[in-house]
């Protein structure tokens, strides 16, 4: 039985962009994200609220699960906007928490040092949430402003290494809030975990609070290593990754590998190599793009949109290509993800949308 995925997004201009996913088969974490996936999309939450006890709401006689969505999707010729963005939040927490965070007074200050600190501050209000609400500092918008935070900090990472690689780092991260309907991971899944990324995969989210390897690397981030607080992925949501970085030439573990043999003896003992589950070097991979018609009216070659493309393919095939091309002047315009649909063959499963009603001819098809 043939699964789709249709996102609806929402563009600058108030347009909506379709985007198809077909969704992989035979997959243990796959088959798990689809039953969360429609069951978040249920208007009753009931179901929800008797499998997931621990999910937290604010108006329980009034509730239905929310979509909330990260783009990714502006490059370092915005890092002003990026820069004045964080700073408004950074004023936000600074105003009520019981701990001054630093600012930025130019964009030549926004460099891993200080946004892995900022980082580190934010994993340590997680761990302090039953402290503060007991000292009456912790408060909903102050939670929200944290997990902008967090938000801020990712983007202007992704901005970097974009420009570093010349190719723009793009992606959405959605989630139905609020949290607390997860699935574990089984030893089973592992052998699902995918080692390379592509333009167009559709991977779950990380999920976790802090740091894995794979961010960790990159980042040449000691300092977690040092305090032991690395924190690989142990579970899975409807928190769902669209990706739209470079395609992967290398894998992830031999990237990994490579920094690997750069660390101090020292840190070297710290690193689980034997262990691929405690290092969960990859992302578990939902499905894969369609190129259909949203695709071929920007640009109507098939074969090229098929071509990888990102900086480990520059001495193939040049540093340009349609999917850099689409990134820059398409996605870099999507401003939400307002619409997601589940197919399971000809029948609608799962619907929900920010901005229309279900059609109630649609609604005998939704088992």
């Amino acid at each position: 039985m043939a699964k789709i995925l249709r996102a609806d997004f929402k563009t600058r201009d108030g347009e909506r962009k379709r985007l198809l996913y077909y969704i992989h088969p035979n997959n243990t974490v796959v088959d798990r994200w689809w039953e969360l996936m429609k069951l978040s999309m249920n208007k009753d939450y009931s179901e929800i609220k008797e499998k997931y006890p621990d999910i937290k709401v604010k108006k329980p006689d009034d509730y239905r699960m929310e979509l909330k969505t990260r783009m990714t999707n502006v490059g370092l010729n915005n890092v002003t906007f990026l820069m004045e963005s964080i700073n408004g939040v950074l004023d936000n927490i600074n105003g009520v928490y019981d701990k001054d965070l630093p600012t930025f007074t130019n964009t030549a200050e926004l460099d891993n040092e200080i946004l892995n600190y900022l980082h580190e501050e934010f994993e340590v209000f997680g761990d302090r949430i039953e402290e503060l609400k007991e000292k009456d500092i912790w408060t909903f918008d102050l939670h929200e402003n944290f997990l902008a935070l967090n938000e801020f900090i990712h983007m202007i990472e992704t901005a970097m290494h974009g420009e570093e690689n010349n190719f723009p780092n793009f992606s959405a991260l959605s989630d139905f809030l609020p949290a607390g309907v997860f699935e574990p991971l089984i030893d089973d899944d592992i052998m699902f975990l995918g080692d390379s990324l592509e333009w167009g995969g559709l991977y779950t989210g990380y999920n976790t609070l802090g740091k894995d390897w794979l961010s960790i690397a990159p980042e040449n981030d000691f300092e977690v290593i040092e305090r032991d607080e690395v924190r690989p992925q142990e579970r899975f949501s409807t928190e769902t990754w669209f990706n739209f970085g470079p395609d992967m030439q290398d894998t992830l573990r031999e990237s990994f590998y490579t920094w690997y043999k750069t660390l101090s003896p020292e840190l070297k003992e710290k690193v689980p190599m034997g262990d691929l589950r405690a290092l969960s070097l990859g992302r578990y991979k939902l499905g894969r793009l369609i190129i259909d018609e949203t695709f071929l009216e920007f640009h109507p070659v098939l074969k090229d949109w098929l071509i990888p493309a990102g900086p480990s393919y520059n001495h193939v095939i040049g540093p340009d290509s349609v999917k850099k091309d689409w990134n820059n002047e398409v996605f870099s315009t999507f401003t939400d993800l307002v619409g997601i649909r589940m197919y399971e063959s000809d029948f609608l499963v799962g619907f929900y949308d920010k901005e229309l009603e279900l059609d109630p001819k649609l609604a005998e098809h939704i088992k």
